[in-house]
């Protein structure tokens, strides 16, 4: 993997990004039409977990799940990459009553993880 930008000003210098579980998406899209069928007009709402989890922590949390590393290359910022990206979520909160329910970068890891295993037959931890 190529880790891009190991000087951010964040808390391990890798950047920030709000990662959102898929049932959690798929849960606010529901509660998108739900509102859609229930109110005129339309509208438009960030989702996510409102939260930044930096890319070294998903490499972390990959690691604890999996019991395997990572392996990366440390590369230069992109140009126009910005240190924290993440939702503002309060207009999902207000109009769609959204909560994430797996709001945890280990939880997320754990899901996708065992969604691979089961996907691809895999007995024990080996992709």
């Amino acid at each position: 993997m190529k880790l891009f930008g190991t000087d951010y000003d964040t808390r391990d210098g890798s950047c920030l990004r709000d990662y959102i579980h898929v049932m959690d998406l798929a849960a606010a899209h529901l509660a998108a039409l739900d509102r859609l069928m229930t109110h005129s007009g339309g509208f438009a709402c960030n989702i996510g977990t409102g939260q930044g989890v930096t890319v070294r922590e998903v490499l972390e949390a990959v690691a604890k799940v999996t019991g395997m590393k990572v392996p990366y290359d440390e590369y230069p910022r992109r140009a126009g990459d910005p240190a924290e990206l993440y939702a503002d979520v309060t207009l999902a909160h207000e109009l769609l009553n959204f909560e994430p329910q797996f709001a945890g970068i280990e939880d997320i890891v754990r899901h996708a993880w065992e969604f691979h295993r089961v996907a691809w037959g895999l007995a024990g931890s080996e992709i």
